[in-house]
């Protein structure tokens, strides 16, 4: 794929699961990879998104793929569904 082909901008998540993982998350593409620290997460990440739009691209399917996730595309320009908030809830679950 012609990496200069894609241009947009991915929110990343990254949270620590464990003291020896670290999830980087994108939840607008509904992918996720880890690493031990964050500098491999972040090389992970960057791994990751790329083989994922190689491969959709590949297969023909980047456009209705990205459309699934709710993205829009403008003057070949893709843009992911605005986060609008990231908050904390509190929840009680009976078991």
């Amino acid at each position: 794929m012609d990496k200069s082909g894609i241009d947009t901008n991915l929110t990343a998540l990254f949270f620590r699961e464990d003291e020896n993982t670290i999830i980087a998350a994108c939840p607008t593409l509904d992918i996720s990879t880890c690493g031990k620290t964050l500098e491999e997460a972040r090389k992970n990440f960057t791994e990751l998104v790329e083989l994922f739009f190689e491969e959709a691209t590949n297969m023909g399917t980047l456009d209705q793929v990205l459309a699934d996730c709710g993205w829009k595309k403008y003057n070949n320009k893709y843009f992911e569904p605005q986060l609008i908030a990231t908050e904390t809830e509190r929840v009680k679950i009976s078991a």
